[in-house]
C-alpha cells in the first residue's frame, strides 16, 4: 500500500522535497540578513567617528573666531554650511556603501558555505574532513 500511495501521489514527494529545500534556502537566507544587520549595527560607530573626523566643522569655527568673522555673512558661513551638508550625504552615502559591501560579501560566503553543506548531506566539508 504504501508503494501504490506513492505512486498516486503523482511524485508528490519530490514536490515536497523542492518545497523543504526552497524553506531552508529561504531561512538560510534570513539568518544572513539579521547577521549583516548586527555587523552593520558594529560598524556604525567607528563608521560616524571617520565621517566626523574628516568633516569636523571645529577648525573652521576656530579660524572665523580668531578671524572675529562669526558675525558678518563671510566665507566662513558658506564653509560652515558645505560642511555640514557634505556631513549629511557623505553620512548617508557610506552607510549604503557600507551595508552594500557587507551584504554582498556576507551572501557569498553564506551561499558557499550552504552549497558546502547540502553537497557533505548535511554537514560543512570542514567539520566532515575532521
Amino acid at each position: 500500500q504504501l508503494l501504490g500511495a506513492a505512486a498516486a501521489d503523482g511524485g508528490g514527494g519530490a514536490a515536497a522535497a523542492t518545497r523543504r529545500s526552497e524553506e531552508r534556502l529561504h531561512e538560510h537566507f534570513r539568518v544572513t540578513q539579521r547577521e549583516c544587520d548586527a555587523l552593520l549595527e558594529r560598524h556604525v560607530a567607528a563608521l560616524r567617528a571617520q565621517v566626523q573626523s574628516q568633516l569636523d566643522p571645529k577648525p573652521v569655527r576656530a579660524r572665523m573666531r580668531a578671524e572675529g568673522s562669526e558675525a558678518d555673512g563671510s566665507g566662513g558661513w558658506r564653509e560652515l554650511k558645505v560642511l555640514g551638508f557634505a556631513r549629511a550625504v557623505g553620512s548617508v552615502y557610506v552607510l549604503a556603501l557600507l551595508a552594500l559591501r557587507l551584504r554582498v560579501r556576507l551572501n557569498i560566503v553564506a551561499r558557499h558555505y550552504l552549497a558546502e553543506r547540502e553537497a557533505s548531506g548535511g554537514e560543512p566539508l570542514s567539520r566532515a574532513a575532521k
